[in-house]
């Protein structure tokens, strides 16, 4: 009888816990996207230009609208590489983030090329990354 109580228990609690569900791949990619929600849409129009007499950066780009809400994304983190990027959202690549779309930053003269990407990130998930801006500048 005991036997008979624990099978019966032991259905009960089966048939209550989750069952096993699918995800893309792409789910595990990054973490944030483990916070829930839908990526939100990637900026576009990104440009960079450094005013060299001013020694001034100024980056701008397109904003984009977060699914999950309509509205303009909150966030935008800018990304910067010595090398065009071939892995992105690394935390040592993060320059800084910005509600805006447009950010103006000291920039000293350098010889050789930067390459910058914009992400939006509306608190749970980051977009795919804008495409890559070349900047170049010679003394």
């Amino acid at each position: 009888m005991k036997a008979g109580v624990a099978v019966v228990l032991l259905s009960i609690l089966i048939a209550n816990c989750d069952q096993a569900r699918t995800v893309p791949p792409t789910y595990f990619l990054l973490p944030l996207l483990r916070g829930g929600g839908v990526r939100p849409a990637t900026p576009t129009n990104l440009q960079a230009i450094h005013f060299l007499t001013a020694q001034t950066l100024v980056i701008t780009w397109t904003g984009s609208l977060d699914p999950d809400t309509g509205q303009p994304n909150v966030v935008y983190r800018i990304y910067a590489y010595e090398v065009p990027p071939k892995e992105y959202y690394r935390i040592q690549d993060l320059q800084g983030t910005t509600p805006l779309t447009t950010i103006t930053a000291r920039q000293e003269p350098f010889i050789g090329t930067q390459y910058f990407v914009v992400t939006a990130f509306d608190g749970a998930a980051e977009s795919l990354p804008s495409q890559t801006c070349r900047l170049e500048t010679v003394l």
